[in-house]
């Protein structure tokens, strides 16, 4: 779930945009490729993936905001792990929190202000060796 800044946007639904392909690269080379779920409403960013059984391995969820800002991420009535990466204006990973504990409380804060974070199924990031600087494309 992401925190911070979007919990004063009040009340609206939950809905998610169409599954989107979505690309890793390292240096132009495919890295791995994902099927994610954008959240459109602030509701929908807040609740993220809480409350499901599971991830398949190919797909995330991508939480993309108008700009740079502060953000953090929490894994609370999340059931399974994940692996949170924050990306910055170029949409390259800046930083990655791999394996998040399920149902955890901690919280994970950006280091710099971030354009985007990506979720993903705990362990893709080191079963698919993705590192601090590849580039997230929306294909």
């Amino acid at each position: 779930m992401i925190g911070g800044w979007v919990a004063s946007f009040g009340r609206s639904a939950t809905r998610m945009e169409p599954l989107a392909p979505i690309k890793v690269l390292r240096h132009g080379d495919l890295v791995a490729e994902f099927r994610v779920e954008k959240p459109v409403t602030a509701r929908a960013m807040r609740r993220g993936l809480m409350f499901r059984d599971a991830l398949p391995s190919d797909r995330g969820m991508l939480f993309h905001f108008r700009r740079p800002r502060p953000v953090w991420v929490w894994m609370k009535n999340t059931f399974f792990p994940l692996d949170i990466l924050f990306l910055d204006v170029d949409l390259a990973i800046v930083q990655i929190n791999a394996a998040a504990r399920p149902l955890s409380r901690e919280k994970f804060h950006a280091i710099a202000p971030a354009l985007a974070v990506l979720e993903l199924p705990g362990g893709c990031c080191r079963d698919l060796d993705l590192k601090i600087g590849d580039v997230v494309v929306l294909s």
